[in-house]
């Protein structure tokens, strides 16, 4: 509820981290930032989603093999039962 309301305020995309147990305001130290366009909300109205647009290098904390930002979270998929990189 509290990222939400900071999303929707502030234009910025914000998340609960479950690991820090607090607000994260995704691009608050990397500039990575990720401005909201639109809010989107499932059918079941229990999940939302953020169609953003990137103002940075990347979207993902994690780097890749050559320490870039990764463009997104989702750079593996599951394939034959294992982990595969997402070609791009």
């Amino acid at each position: 509820e509290e990222a939400l309301a900071y999303t929707l305020e502030h234009g910025v995309a914000a998340f609960w981290s479950t690991s820090r147990n607090e607000l994260w305001v995704k691009g608050a130290t990397s500039g990575d930032t990720l401005k909201v366009v639109e809010v989107r909300v499932n059918c079941e109205q229990n999940s939302i989603l953020y169609i953003v647009k990137l103002l940075g290098t990347g979207a993902c904390h994690t780097k890749d093999a050559h320490g870039q930002t990764r463009a997104s979270c989702y750079y593996r998929r599951l394939q034959d039962g294992q982990l595969r990189f997402v070609a791009g």
